[in-house]
């Protein structure tokens, strides 16, 4: 349309310029996009179909249009990586979409993708009955892509939705035996919460979902950082008698007499090996599962648990179970899944564990100890403040090597005189939160950064206190809730509008040394 009366104003081009960059961008690994973003179309059992069709000639040439010269490189950066391009400038960094529930974490060789949903969005849709089987694809589904993920085609998950078990896709956790919704009038009835959300300073991010799904409840956070992430739940509950559990992993690997394509399971007693293609049910016992690796990827239940499903098969399937489509799919199939027993519960369960991209058998041989150490650092907490209270829950960890933390507390059980602390005892960190939310702190030797975010409150102060000594000022101000050292009480300003509802805001203080 450009010179035409129907041209677009320079101020409308540079917005969608930078929609194209800052939102379009981040879903896309080389040309496609990540699937749970794209609803009801996964069942049309054609590639195309999920494939980024925008064109990037035309990319570069809005690009021409742009005066910001920022958003011009950043749309022929993209363009690139659509052309599979592996000279292109990688899109590397953190970004939660806060009203959307979706986060995204991008690293050079890596890329994962968190759909959660809440009361605000829609989680899934099943128009012209498509997508009959997508009722969790909201339910905090973790898809993560790995081969060649910056300029690649999404191996992982191509053609794979006609084999799936959709009560286990990658990270939900949920009834396994209970029927799955069914579609009604476009729509897939489903319960919603309002405490969801995430937090994110560009480069690293972490997630919050009050989780509700049928008769199901959990309290469920993911933090991520630059060759891990690490999910953590507690509050799983369910007063019924169904089967309760989690899944870890659910996507394709290549053929098993490959070295991409073999799956290695790391046992407690120094034993490793390779485990051949068949469903497999391992109990915590000693010996057990340290870790199991496929694909360049590792992954890591650090919790007890009753039973660890690991289901590796030759599969198929037809697109028709999912909706009016015909085509048959199949391809090798890893799925693994946390059993955590039967309801009734008796007492609230929990998980947690980690999930180490882009790494060889070898480099989790050298670095286990490392990952075992971040992941004991990291806790989800349940407090009991009195007997007749509701209890609270605190999600926390930290990375001493980073010199970096995500604290997140939920806002059940809450209350103005609630006090708790999350302590991280390798970085001598100690943090507490005046209200619910979600928190990343990250530190230097001359300053400390606490970004925050409030899913459900956009006016007003998010206070966080810290035992680091700073320099006085406006947002950093004395704490005294550390009897033998300094802290800091962090005052950090929510955004005041409530069409920034969840934003993430910054607050950096500058260390006192001479404490």
């Amino acid at each position: 349309t450009r010179g035409t009366q129907y041209a677009l104003s320079k101020e409308r081009i540079e917005t969608f310029g930078r929609f194209l960059t800052r939102s379009d961008a981040w879903f896309t690994m080389g040309s496609v996009w990540t699937w749970a973003l794209i609803g009801r179309v996964i069942d049309r059992g054609v590639h195309v179909w999920y494939t980024h069709l925008f064109s990037s000639d035309q990319l570069r040439e809005l690009a021409m249009d742009m005066t910001d010269n920022s958003t011009a490189i950043a749309l022929c950066d993209y363009a690139d990586r659509l052309e599979h391009r592996h000279d292109a400038t990688p899109l590397v960094g953190n970004r939660h979409f806060y009203t959307s529930d979706f986060q995204v974490h991008r690293r050079v060789n890596w890329t994962v993708a968190l759909k959660m949903h809440s009361a605000r969005v829609i989680a899934s849709e099943c128009d012209n009955n498509e997508n009959l089987k997508g009722e969790h694809i909201g339910d905090g589904v973790l898809n993560l892509y790995t081969r060649d993920a910056q300029y690649g085609g999404g191996e992982e998950y191509e053609n794979i939705f006609a084999l799936l078990d959709w009560q286990a896709i990658n990270g939900i956790t949920v009834e396994a035996d209970t029927p799955l919704n069914h579609c009604d009038r476009g729509a897939l009835p489903m319960l919603n919460t309002t405490f969801v959300g995430g937090v994110s300073d560009s480069m690293y991010g972490a997630a919050i979902m009050d989780t509700l799904t049928h008769n199901l409840t959990a309290k469920r956070t993911w933090h991520f950082y630059d060759t891990y992430i690490i999910a953590l739940a507690n509050g799983i509950e369910d007063n019924t008698t169904a089967l309760l559990q989690t899944a870890l992993v659910s996507r394709l690997l290549p053929a098993a007499n490959t070295i991409s394509g073999t799956l290695t399971l790391q046992w407690s007693n120094g034993t490793r090996m390779v485990l051949p293609d068949g469903v497999y049910s391992f109990s915590y016992n000693q010996p057990r599962i340290l870790w199991f690796h496929a694909d360049g990827t590792a992954w890591s239940v650090l919790e007890e648990y009753e039973t660890l499903i690991i289901d590796c098969r030759n599969k198929s399937g037809n697109v028709n179970q999912l909706g009016p489509w015909n085509l048959e799919m199949v391809g090798r199939l890893l799925t693994a899944i946390i059993i955590h027993g039967r309801g009734p519960t008796i007492k609230p369960l929990h998980y947690r564990y980690m999930i180490m991209p882009n790494v060889t058998v070898e480099d989790m041989t050298r670095l286990w100890e490392r990952y075992l150490f971040i992941g004991n650092n990291a806790r989800a907490v349940t407090y009991l403040q009195n007997k007749n209270d509701e209890p609270l829950y605190l999600h926390g960890t930290c990375d001493p090597f980073l010199q970096r933390a995500s604290v997140l507390l939920f806002d059940k059980g809450f209350t103005n005189s609630s006090i708790v602390y999350y302590n991280c005892s390798s970085m001598s960190l100690s943090i507490y939160t005046e209200q619910p939310g979600a928190i990343l702190f990250s530190e230097n030797s001359n300053s400390f950064t606490i970004t925050a975010a409030q899913p459900t409150i956009a006016i007003g102060a998010f206070i966080v206190h810290v035992n680091r000594s700073s320099i006085v000022s406006h947002e950093c101000t004395n704490s005294n809730h550390w009897d033998l050292q300094s802290g800091t009480r962090v005052l950090i300003p929510l955004p005041g509008n409530n069409q920034l509802l969840g934003k993430s805001i910054s607050v950096t203080c500058k260390k006192n040394n001479t404490v």
